[in-house]
């Protein structure tokens, strides 16, 4: 469940409520019918959510109902996603900050901040900035694109 909700971004109920028939594997989508928003739409499925379905699969085929029925209840996701999380040494952190981390992955990886709005599911861009955390790491390696010389001194001197 960890790495469903680290490779989709999603939000708790949305990932824990997918059924088989939300999956389209000819188009390589996924549905969500119940947001946060009360909107419904179609994801992409990227490379790491597909391998948490496929070891789901029994017989080449998705169970029939809902995906994860082995948590009937959120608060039994959020229950055990923490236990997980600190077993891995992650002691302060919790479910809704995979979603974070699914976020700054996706940035640090060159993506864009509209495509993240779509990814996520957000209908408002100011949302979608909240989930733009930077490691420091990342930021110490994009600082060193400045490299200043002589030249651009010259360039900007009385400007």
């Amino acid at each position: 469940m960890v790495v469903a909700y680290l490779t989709t971004g999603r939000r708790r109920c949305e990932l824990l409520m997918l059924e088989d028939t939300d999956f389209d594997f000819k188009i390589n989508k996924y549905f969500v019918r119940r947001s946060k928003d009360h909107l419904s739409r179609w994801y992409p499925i990227g490379s790491g959510f597909m391998a948490v379905i496929a070891s789901l699969k029994v017989d080449g085929k998705l169970p029939a109902g809902r995906l994860f029925k082995k948590w009937s209840h959120p608060d039994t996701i959020s229950h055990k996603v923490k236990q997980a999380l600190i077993a891995c040494g992650f002691e302060n952190h919790r479910l809704h900050d995979l979603r974070h981390t699914f976020s700054r992955i996706y940035l640090e990886n060159k993506g864009d901040l509209k495509s993240l709005q779509e990814l996520l599911g957000h209908t408002e861009y100011k949302i979608t900035e909240i989930y733009a955390h930077l490691s420091e790491d990342h930021l110490q390696k994009e600082v060193e694109r400045v490299k200043i010389g002589p030249v651009d001194l010259l360039k900007t001197k009385g400007s």
